[in-house]
């Protein structure tokens, strides 16, 4: 899987998302990728929970980083049952076969 850079929402002139892309690849390979093209409201989906949405998308490496320093923590101190938090990372991540990184 490449390195996630930093996630960018595209944003209209009236403040509602448009699109979500990253930058990503190799250090020193960066390049920009497209992540989603934001849907149009309609009356199965408001303009909010489009907003929202690509809020989410973009979220998503820094709480999987997040998730992941948690897991790895926790198999020294062994605080918390940490089955649903494998579970989002193995879900995000389907191919390390639970290996944390």
């Amino acid at each position: 899987m490449p390195e996630i850079g930093t996630v960018y929402v595209h944003i209209d002139e009236d403040g509602n998302a448009v699109s979500v892309a990253m930058h990503g690849g190799k250090p020193g390979a960066w390049q920009g990728i497209s992540v989603a093209r934001m849907a149009t409201p309609s009356d199965a989906r408001t303009q909010e929970q489009i907003n929202d949405w690509a809020r989410i998308f973009a979220a998503a490496p820094d709480m999987l980083a997040a998730l992941q320093d948690i897991v790895k923590r926790n198999e020294i101190q062994h605080w918390f049952n940490l089955d649903l938090a494998r579970a989002a990372i193995a879900k995000a991540c389907p191919h390390s076969e639970g290996k944390q990184e």
